[in-house]
């Protein structure tokens, strides 16, 4: 804090705010541009080629302080989980989500076991939240 900062109690829960945001490690969305209308609190992860009060500000997180767009911009390693797709997010110099791989099919000899085996494995990571739920 400044020496002779004035209403330092606002930067203060300002801080307070945003650090409650990123503690969450959760976001509400990923966007690209603004919601048209969004309540304090709300939390998104800019997807690229934003637009409006976003614009130049892609792969960064946007929590909604006080009617305003705060903006952290995300470190290399840092996982979010996104409420929206139901998918955590990893952050390696832009945001990646897994894909799923394809279920193994065809072939002249079929191994049930295996077969279940890599099933169960996705299964696991849907579960986890890693891969989307099959729709």
């Amino acid at each position: 804090m400044l020496a002779g900062q004035a209403q330092r109690e606002f930067f203060i829960n300002q801080a307070f705010v945003m650090i409650d945001g990123i503690i969450q490690f959760g976001v509400d969305d990923s966007l690209s541009a603004p919601p048209s209308s969004s309540s304090d609190g709300a939390i998104f992860r800019i997807a690229p080629a934003a637009t409006g009060d976003w614009a130049g500000k892609d792969d960064q997180i946007a929590m909604r302080i006080s009617g305003a767009w705060n903006y952290s911009i995300p470190k290399e390693g840092m996982r979010v989980f996104d409420r929206s797709a139901q998918q955590f997010l990893l952050f390696k110099t832009s945001w990646v989500a897994p894909v799923e791989p394809e279920l193994p099919t065809g072939g002249a000899v079929i191994d049930q076991e295996a077969r279940s085996a890599v099933d169960g494995v996705i299964q696991a990571l849907r579960n986890a939240g890693i891969f989307t739920s099959a729709t």
